[in-house]
């Protein structure tokens, strides 16, 4: 069914997700060169797609623990000839990385990963990644950014689990972004360095320390200072042949489409098994059990780090629900096939619509688009030259690469199980990035922070097995190595013990590590093993045995049920009884007696009496013989008063 119009939720994201990034383009068109086989996106038999991988030198993923790549049974084609674009971005640190061969599940097939022009990393050099043939087929080894410095090779023993589980205490500040701790060989076994918070940068994101797999062994790819996406340089669209013609002598492949910003940042997955990002339209809900991760969920997967959905998270921190309205724009996208991104660029450019043909364009016209974060000038012959003899020695490079790992694989496709490291000399990449010191005051990179020192632990070298990280309980250890993070969320390096954190934390780790060595008793130290016995053994011994045998069978059980009896009788006996008199005798008559005799006594003859004499005289005024009653009367009042006394 052919798509309705796309209604992008990416062109306006874009601009809110920090700016423009370096487009990334692909088409396939013919060079400059030989007579006609010059390929263009008109043609029938290529198709410049406008979702699929993206190429490892342009974004490098972290995976917290590495696993072998993917084993397919076709062999890949020999590489392309590929012949950069006419025009370039400006700057002496810019430089042409040619595209290689990727499986692609749904076509069962190969399809193109165009070279890119890429802002080199200050200090780093490009290490590319291979195919290396097993006897039952072929494996992806990922390429990696490796320090300008290192002419030597570490091949390392598998690294413990990782005891990442991102921040435990809340950022010092708003510009401040979580950097993932991370396991350090030092002194033949491994030490857990924590995570700690870190200043962020606005044209700069930091890529945290990892490790990449390869048949040989693991190496440890030390954390580094990237350009921001924006900056970084300009991805071309990959691009799926249907023909072997790409193999004819004397034809070119030129990319000439650019993947913006909007499709690239919106439309962001991550691949961890195959050790690439994705962008377009992998929305459908089967492409989660193929191991496809939206940008925002690998966020919270605990699988890897991903640093550029960090440094978006950064730019709109001011948004409390930028993650979420991410999530919510997944979930809209994935229920709603027509508002999808288009596949190719054929059909982008058959819907019509100018929001979604921003989402891929021609370079001609987006070099000359003012708003572009990067300015262009044409490529010139020179330069062009150059650029193949350093393709030449980019592939050479590469294949010592492959000689020095492949041969050294103990088992196909599972890498050699190593216990030791291994040091191998290989000469410097011919793409190599300008040192940090060269650059202009403003334009280099941040400083990189402080080396930080790992906490050794002897047992590290035992946990050698995912998900076994030493003898310690499962969430001891975490917490334990995360919590010097709180402290040393301010730059600085610290060695082991230098704070109280850390002191703090040491016993826990002395303590354990020599009950390993300390089996055979006298070398360790006693004040580290002896208190831990002695609390835990003794008490539980002494209080089991005791009473199921001595107080039983001997006759110390005479001794100790005579006071058992007498204690219970004696002391109940006398506190009852004495509380129970004393209180209901006492109070009882005190308050009963007092108030009934003096209330009734007091007020009745008071009124009684002098009420009663006086009205009476009044009336025997008027009378002669009142003489004789008034003599009389008063005798009554006393016989009558007498009277009230005696009752």
């Amino acid at each position: 069914m052919k798509p309705k119009s796309f209604p992008l939720l990416g062109a306006a994201l874009a601009l809110a997700l920090g700016g423009p990034l370096t487009p990334v383009a692909d088409r396939a068109a013919a060079a400059p060169a030989p007579p006609a086989p010059a390929g263009d996106t008109t043609r029938q038999d290529m198709d410049v797609l406008t979702r699929g991988p993206v190429h490892e030198a342009f974004a490098e993923t972290v995976s917290y623990n590495p696993t072998p790549g993917v084993i397919i049974q076709k062999a890949p084609p020999a590489a392309i000839e590929e012949v950069p674009p006419d025009q370039r971005p400006e700057g002496d640190n810019v430089a042409w990385i040619s595209g290689y061969w990727a499986w692609d599940d749904e076509t069962n097939d190969f399809l193109w990963i165009s070279g890119v022009w890429r802002n080199l990393p200050p200090g780093r050099q490009w290490v590319p990644g291979y195919w290396n043939p097993l006897d039952n087929g072929y494996q992806w080894i990922s390429g990696y950014w490796s320090s300008e410095e290192s002419t030597v090779t570490d091949y390392l023993p598998e690294p413990p689990a990782t005891l990442e589980s991102g921040p435990s205490v809340a950022a010092p500040s708003r510009n401040h972004v979580w950097t993932p701790g991370y396991w350090a060989w030092r002194d033949e076994r491994y030490g857990w360095t924590p995570g700690y918070w870190q200043l962020a940068q606005p044209n700069w994101l930091w890529v945290p320390a990892h490790y990449v797999w390869t048949p040989r062994g693991y190496i440890f790819v030390s954390g580094y200072w990237d350009y921001a996406v924006a900056r970084r340089g300009v991805l071309f669209a990959p691009v799926y042949f249907h023909g072997g013609y790409y193999a004819d002598p004397g034809y070119y492949y030129t990319p000439a489409t650019v993947i913006t910003i909007g499709l690239f940042l919106d439309h962001l997955f991550l691949r961890p098994g195959y050790g690439h990002y994705y962008y377009g339209d992998y929305y459908a809900p089967r492409y989660r059990d193929y191991g496809y991760f939206a940008s925002y969920s690998y966020y919270g997967s605990r699988r890897g780090y991903d640093p550029i959905l960090m440094h978006q998270y950064w730019r709109h921190r001011d948004d409390r629900n930028w993650l979420r309205t991410r999530e919510q724009a997944f979930m809209s996208l994935r229920d709603n096939e027509a508002l999808r991104p288009a596949r190719t660029f054929r059909d982008l450019r058959a819907r019509g619509d100018a929001q979604a043909l921003a989402l891929a364009e021609p370079l001609d016209r987006y070099a000359k688009d003012k708003q572009s974060p990067m300015k262009f000038k044409p490529l010139k012959d020179a330069e062009r030259q150059q650029i193949v003899a350093q393709r030449q020695a980019t592939r050479e490079f590469g294949m010592k690469r492959k000689t020095l790992e492949a041969a050294a694989a103990a088992t196909p496709g599972e890498g050699a199980k190593r216990t030791k490291p291994e040091k191998v000399e290989l000469a410097a990449s011919p793409l190599r990035g300008k040192s940090a010191a060269k650059f202009g005051k403003g334009e280099g990179p941040p400083k990189l922070p402080p080396v930080r020192q790992p906490v050794l632990k002897p047992e590290a070298t035992e946990s050698a097995v995912p998900g076994k990280p030493s003898g310690r309980s499962d969430e001891a250890p975490g917490r334990r190595e995360i919590t010097p993070s709180r402290k040393g969320e301010a730059p600085g390096a610290r060695e082991p013990g230098d704070t109280g954190s850390r002191k703090d934390e040491a016993p826990g780790r002395r303590e354990i590590s020599p009950s390993r060595k300390g089996e055979a008793p006298g070398k360790p130290s006693p004040e580290r093993i002896a208190p831990a016995p002695e609390r835990r053994v003794v008490p539980k011994e002494e209080p089991r045995e005791a009473p199921k045998v001595e107080r039983r069978v001997e006759p110390k059980s005479e001794s100790r049920e005579a006071p058992k009896v007498e204690r219970r009788v004696e002391p109940k006996p006398e506190p009852r009884e004495a509380l129970k008199v004393e209180r209901r005798v006492e109070p009882r008559p005190e308050p009963r007696e007092a108030p009934k005799v003096e209330r009734r006594a007091a007020p009745q003859p008071e009124s009684r009496v002098q009420p009663t004499p006086q009205p009476r005289r009044e009336a025997a005024q008027p009378g002669s013989s009142g003489g004789g009653q008034r003599q009389q009367q008063p005798q009554k009042g006393k016989k009558n008063a007498d009277d009230t006394e005696r009752n």
